[in-house]
């Protein structure tokens, strides 16, 4: 029986929902202006390119459908191209449900923003038929250069003639870099949306975060949404929990999930499915119903399939769903899984296989921002390694992201080392700045291996947890966590560990972590310590690093990026 236990501690996924105020902020004065390639490099000396309004009262305006491609979140990537705020594909209008087509539902944006005010103005055209009281409010989440995630509460809410108006004053800062924070905003739920902007102090960044190429969780069927705030419906909640894209396709239709729905479903390209056949609309639903849609998405694809139970469920729909389920199991059909709770977002992690105890968990970063743009290289990664066919990836910090190769890079110190090596090979570089192992973890649980099959993995990570002052031995778990992340998702793959290298001063400390990796990976099958840390340092010095083969005493310059393809060239032999 395919039942999922409710685990009652989930204690990496809580966000932490409190109000910012760091000690310290940057919060006065022009913050410089980037531009970023397609592969998240910044170019120095240039503006983003935004459109803007003119400034009212020292803010600048920021209209969400005022982009040349669609900045809208939590809808399919069919809908990329269409500039309005609708949820649904324009060729389900042939449907019975093109009548909910542009009902808002799981909409939200990103930006940067490192304004100390910011203001959020929408006008709706009505509110959804089927609903008598829409979630006319916003959500506001900051989350800073460290990935961590807070509330921000509004300071002052107004209404108009089908408008609302939030503001949000107070905002302080604390990074790496002066560009503000990262803010997700959730949209109000249940009103036909006409117009979005929102803004932010003239002279303050404001970039928009373009949406993730990584596979959603899609959610349809009857799922009632009871509570009052746009990200506490069933989607979004799962989206701000698990910090995937979630993409809101339920409907109000009395006979629900017919085979034209299951058909665009099918074709979503989706993570999971999250189906509910047993909302107070869906009462007429038969088990052969259910039985037959499921079925029919099954042979389109392999995709898992979670049924939910909706808040507000009929008891005999409940039993009608249970049924279906039971007989799907006893004929066989798999991938298939069931509960009675659509918010158990751990239930949805022991489906998608996501691991729960970590030596290092999950979270964002965006430290190196002066340098390049952390979400939108995620972004070009996972589009480079869908499209490209990689022979291999070249994974870790900024070590590995300025050595050359593509997605490009604002430095590449090692252009003739990366050659002399790689050739004319299929190469990823997934490297980024900044990275810690904690960074990592997240990019792999976030799409970045999915969708290719590379033959070799060369692994460098950890020296940015030294300089955090994490444990020698937590850094060396964390590696071999992240190495059998690695092995788990691409098993065919021959992963090549590459010691850290020497830091100035920082010596001794490198070189536990690579004695007890090492010690660590005995035994373990697929994967290989290769040791680039002698070769640049300094002869009968005990270990000290060689100064002349790097740019800062931390990265390597064009001879030490030679040295260590000599190495890797001499480890291996012929890729």
């Amino acid at each position: 029986m395919r039942y999922l236990s409710i685990i009652s501690t989930f204690c990496f996924l809580c966000l932490e929902v409190a109000a910012a105020s760091p000690s310290q902020a940057i919060t006065s004065g022009a913050a410089p202006l980037l531009s970023i390639t397609e592969d998240g490099a910044v170019v120095d000396g240039s503006e983003v390119p935004t459109t803007e309004t003119p400034a009212i009262d020292s803010l600048r305006w920021y209209d969400l459908l005022d982009q040349e491609t669609s900045v809208l979140q939590g809808r399919l990537d069919t809908l990329q191209d269409e500039a309005d705020y609708s949820r649904i594909p324009t060729e389900w209008l042939r449907s019975k449900y093109g009548a909910e087509r542009a009902v808002s539902s799981g909409l939200y944006v990103e930006f940067y923003s490192s304004s100390p005010r910011l203001v959020v103005e929408v006008a709706y055209k009505k509110v959804a038929a089927h609903l008598a009281q829409p979630k006319l409010q916003f959500d506001l989440y900051s989350v800073d250069c460290n990935g961590r995630t807070v509330f921000i509460p509004g300071t002052g809410y107004s209404f108009g003639t089908r408008s609302l108006r939030a503001e949000y004053n107070g905002l302080e800062y604390q990074n790496t870099h002066p560009y503000g924070n990262r803010y997700r905003l959730y949209l109000p739920a249940g009103v036909v949306l006409k117009s979005v902007r929102v803004g932010s102090d003239a002279g303050q960044h404001f970039e928009w975060v373009e949406p993730r190429l990584e596979l959603p969780i899609v959610v349809s069927g009857t799922l009632t949404n009871v509570r009052p705030a746009p990200s506490d419906a069933v989607a979004p909640f799962i989206q701000k929990t698990l910090d995937i894209p979630t993409v809101d396709l339920t409907v109000s239709s009395p006979r629900v999930l017919d085979s034209v729905l299951i058909e665009h479903l099918a074709g979503a390209n989706a993570r999971l499915y999250v189906l509910s056949f047993t909302g107070k609309t869906s009462s007429e639903t038969t088990v052969d119903e259910i039985t037959s849609r499921i079925r029919q998405l099954r042979e389109r694809t392999s995709t898992p399939i979670l049924l939910v139970e909706s808040m507000q469920t009929a008891e005999k729909a409940s039993q009608i769903q249970r049924e279906a389920f039971h007989q799907l199991v006893e004929a066989g059909v798999g991938g298939i899984y069931y509960q009675s709770d659509p918010l158990i977002v751990p239930d949805i992690v022991a489906v998608l296989d996501i691991k729960t105890d970590w030596v290092f968990a999950p979270i964002t970063q965006a430290r190196d921002m002066e340098m390049y743009n952390w979400e939108k290289r995620h972004n070009a990664v996972i589009r480079q390694n869908r499209t490209t066919d990689p022979e291999i990836l070249v994974i870790g910090n900024s070590i590995m992201h300025y050595w050359s190769g593509t997605p490009s890079a604002i430095h590449h110190r090692g252009d003739e080392a990366w050659s002399s090596l790689f050739g004319d090979r299929r190469v990823t570089n997934m490297g980024f700045g900044w990275d810690r192992i904690e960074n990592l973890n997240w990019r792999i649980v976030h799409g970045e291996l999915d969708d290719c099959s590379p033959k070799h993995i060369f692994l460098k990570i950890g020296t940015n947890n030294i300089s955090v002052s994490d444990p020698v031995s937590k850094i060396a778990k964390g590696i071999i966590e992240t190495a059998e992340l690695i092995r788990a998702k691409q098993p065919q793959a021959k992963l090549h560990f590459l010691t850290l290298t020497p830091r100035r001063d920082l010596e001794a400390t490198v070189r536990g972590v690579n004695r007890e990796v090492a010690e660590l990976l005995k035994g373990k099958e697929g994967i290989d310590y290769i040791n680039i840390y002698d070769i640049l340092t300094l002869p009968s010095s005990g270990g000290k690093i060689d100064e002349s083969l790097f740019t800062d005493g931390l990265h390597p310059n064009a001879e030490g990026y030679q040295r260590i393809a000599d190495r890797i060239a001499e480890a291996i032999g012929d890729l």
